[in-house]
């Protein structure tokens, strides 16, 4: 357990009621529908949403309980005897395009953009398995018919004897595209990404990269190291560490800190010791309304989203909100018409890639409306298989021009490697009914 004094002092009075509230919601997922899921191979393909029909398992009360007071293990929270069965809808799309494949790589951790030449750009990471290797490198797919067929790749990052990963990829207002990596460090084009810049150093990391603020700047919110053994937890040493937001206004050149959006403290390589564990932030901005970080939450494995706002442009933040989104990690993206979308991995059965909608800021989620991009991941029991079920995700999403979605994300299937992956689809209608936008 947690030293209580320790908690208190770093988050609100209230902070374990949304565990309560929350924990009940979306986790285990079968259905026989992801069969008519399968890569279309086709950006032409239909990018509507269907509806079908779904069994979700949700966590029984008096386990909720016991995962508030108990900090439970793993164990319990993956028994299926601590689920309930509950029957729902969900919205499902079916356009899909494999990006790049290879038996023998592992692709993984990608970025997407629309660049103003009209080419759709993929960034990623090349490997030949998930964990750290010194030859692990960031490369580029690029598609000039709008996702039907992708060049072959190109290594845009790849520093000697580093481990280069969690590529992402945007371009700015004036045509520069930018990029960055969860390794640090980051590099910009000002021709649609064929030649890029010297690698340019940041002080902090995200897989969700930076992102234009309404003056023209770059705003990056990622993780940092604040202060190392900053606590003891059972003895252990537990360092400070923080969900930041810099601040570039030369692209690159050189970064202010503007604010912290929340702290985490962190006993490495024991997440059953640390406090609240946030990391992967990703941040997206609503023009003159809010910044919005979402953050993958790691706490007895419990694994909701959470969601944290500033008014203020990254200088203060509300309070921690847990949403009922189970997933990780998260991608943000202010859509046109107000809302924001929210993309994330979905590392339980079906092993797939999900997203779902807010209409007032990240506040508050429609998870009714779920929007299941693939549920038809991993290998069947029995098959030989070359990475875990669970080797799959890290989604970030791009609206193009003419509306539809295109979210990129590494999966895996039927004994295969790790590759590299998208879905196109079209935002499901807004419900009559959605509140109050504040």
């Amino acid at each position: 357990m947690m030293p209580p004094d320790l908690l208190a002092g770093l988050f609100p009075a209230d902070a374990m009621k949304w565990l309560c509230c929350c924990a009940g919601c979306v986790a285990l997922t079968t259905s026989a529908a992801w069969l008519g899921a399968r890569e279309s191979q086709s950006a032409d393909a239909d990018p509507a949403l269907k509806k079908v029909e779904v069994t979700e398992y949700r966590l029984k009360q008096d386990v909720v309980q016991r995962i508030v007071r108990e900090s439970a293990s793993m164990g319990l929270i993956n028994a299926m005897e601590s689920y309930s069965e509950h029957k729902c809808t969900r919205w499902l799309a079916t356009n899909h395009v494999t990006i790049v494949a290879d038996p023998d790589r592992h692709f993984a951790f990608g970025g997407v953009a629309q660049l103003a030449n009209g080419d759709l750009a993929v960034v990623y990471r090349e490997g030949t398995k998930h964990g750290v290797e010194p030859i692990g490198k960031v490369c580029l797919s690029r598609s000039k018919d709008g996702g039907r067929t992708w060049l072959p790749r190109v290594t845009v990052f790849d520093r000697p004897n580093e481990d280069d990963r969690g590529g992402s990829i945007s371009q700015m207002s004036d045509g520069t595209a930018l990029l960055f990596t969860a390794s640090g460090g980051m590099r910009t084009s000002a021709d649609f990404g064929e030649t890029w810049s010297e690698i340019r150093p940041t002080n902090i990391a995200s897989p969700s990269g930076g992102v234009e603020d309404e003056e023209g700047h770059i705003v990056y919110g990622g993780q940092a190291s604040v202060q190392k053994q900053f606590a003891l937890i059972d003895g252990e040493p537990a360092d400070l560490q923080a969900c930041v937001i810099e601040r570039s206004r030369d692209k690159g050149l050189s970064w202010e800190r503007v604010g912290v959006a929340t702290y985490t403290v962190y006993v490495k390589d024991k997440i059953e010791k640390t406090v609240l564990y946030q990391r992967e932030p990703s941040l997206c901005v609503v023009p003159n309304k809010f910044y919005v970080m979402c953050t993958c939450c790691r706490m007895a494995g419990e694994g909701f989203i959470r969601v944290i706002r500033s008014a203020d442009r990254g200088k203060t933040w509300g309070p921690v909100i847990t949403t009922p989104v189970w997933g990780k990690p998260g991608h943000l993206l202010a859509l046109k018409d107000g809302r924001v979308l929210l993309s994330y991995g979905y590392r339980r059965p079906p092993y797939g890639v999900r997203a779902c909608l807010s209409y007032d800021y990240g506040q508050t989620w429609d998870m009714d409306n779920e929007i299941i991009l693939r549920m038809d991941g991993g290998t069947p029991p029995g098959q030989a298989r070359k990475v875990s079920d669970t080797d799959l995700g890290y989604p970030q999403s791009i609206q193009l021009k003419d509306g539809r979605i295109f979210t990129v994300y590494y999966f895996n299937q039927n004994g295969s490697n790790a590759y590299m992956a998208g879905t196109f689809w079209e935002l499901p209608p807004r419900p009559a009914q959605t509140g109050k936008e504040r």
